[in-house]
């Protein structure tokens, strides 16, 4: 059996969070290609001006709170001392943040959040 086979719930999630950081840096902080996504979180919402969003009624703070919820659920992602902080997420945790990237991807991919003209 191949290893692709075998579900690694904290890699898929890691990728997940890398592959956001890819597509926003070049709209969330164009200027920096090391920024990491809570660096672009802060900027979405330091100067939500600098950006719109096409989707009526959406706000970039909307767009900086999805992106919050896989940025800060990823609890593996750093060593700690608090032994009730799993060391692995969950299938469950993973495939939805995996989800939410897919949108947020998406979304700035797709040039549906971006830098007003």
């Amino acid at each position: 059996m191949g290893s692709w086979r075998v579900p690694d719930p904290s890699s898929a999630y890691g990728d997940a969070v890398r592959t956001v950081e890819v597509v926003m840096r070049p709209v969330g902080t164009p200027h920096s290609s090391q920024a990491t996504l809570g660096t672009m979180i802060s900027a979405l919402r330091d100067k939500p001006e600098k950006w719109e969003v096409v989707l009526s009624g959406a706000t970039v703070e909307d767009i900086a709170n999805m992106a919050k919820m896989i940025w800060r659920s990823q609890l593996d992602r750093h060593g700690t001392d608090d032994e009730s902080v799993p060391l692995t997420v969950s299938q469950e945790e993973s495939d939805a943040a995996v989800h939410v990237a897919i949108a947020l991807v998406r979304l700035f991919g797709a040039d549906f959040v971006r830098r007003p003209e």
